[in-house]
């Protein structure tokens, strides 16, 4: 029981999940999510309340069909292919709620700063861009310890970006990330 307390209230975790966009925004369903990988630091905890610091970094995928028309000049594919890959670091502060009656369950909230790095590059040629979009990052979820040291979690952050003037003016700019995934208290 000892070994299951001390894991339980360790200091250090480390999540590995699968991330979800969601919503009707530029970002939305139209990027694929690949993998989330997350580390927690549990710095105090006052009255049953775990507050700590956490970062966590997403990778998403897109593929675009562009038309390009064809220049006598200068031949192009018609239809070239785009890749955009995006790359989300969320580093935040959190809470995470210890209640007596339900020791496994530990509901968690957090507030930080978000960066999205776009990296876009076309297939057909040697042309890329990039640009990273910044914002604030709220963040809610969950976890359950499965054994002394596994869980299951569910998260859900919710972006607002800063870099209006980046995106068009019909286009949100407000990103929402669900994530269901695996972590090791250490």
């Amino acid at each position: 029981m000892t070994q299951f307390l001390f894991s339980q209230d360790s200091k250090f975790s480390v999540e590995a999940n699968f991330p979800i966009a969601v919503g009707s925004g530029f970002f939305g369903e139209d990027f694929s999510g690949i993998a989330d990988i997350g580390v927690k630091y549990r710095i105090v905890n006052v009255s049953n309340i775990n507050l700590g610091v956490s970062v966590n970094g997403s990778y998403f995928k897109k593929k675009v069909q562009l038309y390009l028309p064809s220049y006598p000049d200068d031949f192009q594919d018609p239809y070239a292919a785009a890749e955009i890959n995006n790359f989300t670091i969320l580093p935040r502060v959190f809470a995470e709620l210890n209640i007596e009656s339900l020791p496994k369950f530990r509901p968690f909230m957090g507030l930080g700063y978000s960066f999205l790095v776009f990296n876009a590059a076309s297939h057909s040629s040697q042309a890329s861009s990039s640009v990273t979009l910044k914002g604030l990052n709220g963040n809610v979820g969950a976890y359950y310890l499965l054994t002394k040291s596994l869980f299951a979690q569910f998260q859900y952050d919710y972006i607002t970006l800063f870099d209006v003037n980046v995106l068009s003016p019909s286009q949100t700019t407000n990103v929402s990330i669900i994530k269901l995934g695996l972590g090791i208290m250490l």
